[in-house]
């Protein structure tokens, strides 16, 4: 009896737990049916291949997705700006419906006579496009009026905005001037009427190839880094056709940039405002760039020589030899640390003398010592000299003492000497007093 009624209360229990899993899957379906009924659409941005806009200036735009970007391919045939399109697509479908109104037998009443815009969507699976007529805004929001295909239902659609679907053909295309970061081009030529100026990466800095003059190396990667990350602001032309209205045959002047073997040659024209139109490598098409990519053309070489009164690697550094005119002050690193005199000193001292002779800079050249500053001299306060692990020297650095009391140096790295700023020598001076 007892072993009958246990089987009974099981029974019930398996009775209780169906019903309950069935009731939820019900539940689960009628939330599904209803946030699906509530969609404009019955797919997402990754459902379609291909989609049109007419915007309110009447420009048809035509994009297809290729493999898995998207391209723009009329009116012109160009890149599209994929983050844009994405963020587009993401926002317009599938859409939500808001309100709906059927039966609507004028459509004027709600801009949709004369439609602001017109969407055609074109799904993967080959169904039959859709096309979406966008009105006037609704009264109460910034939510718009649509209409799908020609249904005589109006609907409003949380998505749907003015602002969403303003775009033109620029703001769709891809606007990226280059694809390159700045770390990874190793040289750059700049040609104009009067000269030729080929700057290259060494691990230190840049140098001017002909001249071997060091350049500002916050100067170059500064205008790298903002050639790198320009955006195109128009499109003047979408051919190479007619350079000569714009200013570009012949142009007035050209970067070339080289990256692992390649070049890439950025031309220049007419300035046209506060923007310059330029051509590019790669790029058929005549751009407008900000004025401010043209300045190149513009640098003199004073400005971009480097002020920078040494140049070396720290990590290269062996020994440190420091005359005065009575003694010398010798540093020598060695596997267990820096010592001067077989006595330990302590690693930041040597690494601050480093650090303050790269942090030195002209404040003006005097003249470029063409044999090195040992032939022209004359009166030292303090040299400097660096050597690396095999006894090399790396760098000399002259500090002078003149009679008129300003302060000059020379260094071998920049071949140059030049007046520096004053109390720069007495700061080394007293640091190299307290070994």
């Amino acid at each position: 009896m007892k072993f009958k009624s246990t089987w009974v209360l099981l029974t019930v229990l398996i009775l209780i737990a169906a019903y309950y899993i069935v009731d939820e899957s019900i539940r689960i379906t009628s939330d599904r049916d209803r946030r699906d009924s509530k969609k404009m659409l019955p797919y997402g941005r990754s459902e379609i291949d291909r989609f049109v806009l007419v915007n309110q200036y009447n420009d048809r735009i035509e994009l297809e997705r290729e493999e898995t970007e998207w391209m723009i391919v009329s009116p012109v045939r160009t890149d599209a700006a994929q983050s844009t399109i994405d963020a587009l697509l993401t926002q317009l479908l599938p859409g939500h419906k808001l309100e709906l109104f059927a039966g609507v037998t004028d459509l004027s009443l709600y801009g949709l006579e004369d439609p602001y815009a017109t969407l055609i969507f074109h799904p993967v699976n080959g169904d039959r496009p859709d096309t979406l007529f966008v009105g006037d805004k609704t009264p109460t929001s910034t939510s718009c009026y649509v209409r799908i295909g020609v249904s005589d239902t109006v609907l409003i659609v949380r998505e749907m905005t003015h602002n969403v679907v303003n775009k033109s053909l620029y703001h769709l295309r891809d606007k990226n001037f280059l694809y390159i970061p700045s770390s990874t081009i190793d040289s750059f030529r700049i040609v104009d009427d009067t000269h030729s100026r080929t700057l290259s990466r060494t691990i230190t800095g840049w140098r001017m190839s002909e001249s071997g003059i060091w350049a500002d190396k916050v100067l170059v990667e500064s205008y790298l880094s903002d050639l790198t990350l320009a955006i195109i602001w128009g499109f003047a032309r979408e051919d190479l056709d007619s350079l000569g209205i714009y200013g570009l045959d012949p142009p007035s002047g050209e970067i070339s940039i080289f990256q692992a073997g390649e070049e890439i040659r950025i031309s220049f024209g007419a300035r046209d405002g506060n923007q310059v139109h330029a051509t590019r490598t790669g790029i058929d098409k005549v751009l407008l760039l900000e004025e401010k990519i043209f300045s190149i053309l513009d640098w003199t070489l004073d400005e971009m020589r480097s002020k920078n009164l040494s140049f070396f690697e720290p990590a290269d550094v062996i020994e440190i030899i420091c005359d005065f005119p009575n003694r010398t002050i010798t540093l020598l690193r060695e596997p267990s640390g820096w010592s001067t005199s077989d006595i330990p000193v302590e690693l930041e001292k040597p690494l601050n003398i480093l650090r303050m002779i790269k942090a030195a800079r002209f404040e003006s050249f005097i003249e470029k010592l063409d044999d090195g500053p040992s032939g022209s001299e004359g009166a030292f306060s303090l040299r400097i000299t660096l050597k690396g692990s095999g006894g090399e020297q790396i760098e000399k650095i002259t500090f002078y003492s003149t009679p008129s009391g300003l302060e000059e140096a020379s260094s071998v790295s920049t071949g140059m000497r030049g007046k520096i700023a004053s109390g720069k020598r007495m700061e080394i001076e007293r640091y190299l007093d307290s070994f």
